[in-house]
């Protein structure tokens, strides 16, 4: 009769049989009859379902909660992984600029040797641009050398034919 329209300030019809469970039945069915022709069985299976409701709103939050615990936990070991990330990130950068240093004082040391090795090139070239100048002066002063002793050998020759003339 829930939900007919029919209340306490209305009549109610009971249908035959039933009337018997009004006056004979045990307390909890009169309890029910009664509450169904008054309308307030409509109210108590509303109340009942908000009690379900209710707790299955308890139990959902019973289980946020367990999951918020679960995610606290999570969260911890991820600021803490986080932070080991940072700190070696940050390691890592100053490797990197350490390496970029060391890396750049090694250009400039091998700079600097290739710049002296250039410059005892030009000093070696020089050296053997005049050790050449040099020993173009001695071949030349060689070859008169060897003139003169032709020369001499010639004269010698001629001397020795004249003594050998004068001589006999």
């Amino acid at each position: 009769m829930s939900g007919t329209g029919i209340g306490r300030y209305s009549y109610a019809v009971v249908r035959q049989g039933r009337v018997d469970e009004i006056l004979y039945g045990s307390p909890e069915k009169r309890r029910l009859l009664i509450e169904e022709a008054a309308d307030i069985f409509k109210y108590r299976m509303q109340k009942e379902e908000a009690i379900k409701k209710l707790e299955s709103a308890e139990r959902d939050l019973l289980r946020l909660d367990d999951l918020i615990a679960e995610l606290c936990v999570q969260l911890e070991s991820l600021k803490k992984e986080a932070d080991k990330l940072k700190l070696w990130r940050k390691v890592f950068d100053e490797c990197k600029k350490l390496e970029v240093t060391l890396l750049c004082a090694d250009l400039k040391e091998l700079n600097l040797k290739i710049s002296d090795l250039k410059n005892k090139i030009k000093v070696l070239k020089a050296e053997l641009s005049s050790k050449n100048n040099h020993l173009v002066e001695f071949e030349q002063l060689e070859s008169k050398v060897k003139l003169k002793e032709e020369q001499l050998e010639s004269h010698r020759e001629k001397i020795l034919n004249l003594k050998l003339k004068f001589k006999l």
